[in-house]
């Protein structure tokens, strides 16, 4: 979102489909919230094996490019290794319900092969 970067817990639906597929997550993104928000100056915070990460509405009108461009992204051990993906907001945070969770469920079948 413009200006602001959320990191999504265990309430949220996203929260819930990564667990059940087995990817666990730092100490502290383990939280019984739907989401927390970090500053662009901590998201280091953010790391973990993996990282999913998209924009709310259009890139343009949100700073992912400051974001994903700059020195600290560039530091997250997710991004060294490859394994910080894009994914589609539209999927992964705003489709909600079976068919949003199937979407995701084929989404990681993709990318965790």
């Amino acid at each position: 979102m413009p200006e602001r970067i959320r990191l999504y817990g265990n309430l949220s639906m996203i929260g819930v489909v990564l667990r059940d597929v087995g990817l666990r997550r730092p100490a502290n993104q383990d939280i019984e919230e739907l989401a927390v928000e970090i500053s662009p100056e901590r998201v280091s915070e953010a790391d973990a094996d993996w990282v999913f990460y998209s924009s709310y509405g259009p890139k343009d009108g949100t700073a992912e490019g400051s974001v994903v461009g700059g020195e600290l992204w560039s530091r997250l051990g997710a991004v060294q290794r490859g394994t910080a993906r894009p994914v589609d907001d539209e999927v992964w945070f705003l489709g909600l319900g079976p068919l949003g969770v199937s979407r995701v469920l084929d989404d990681l079948e993709s990318i965790l092969a």
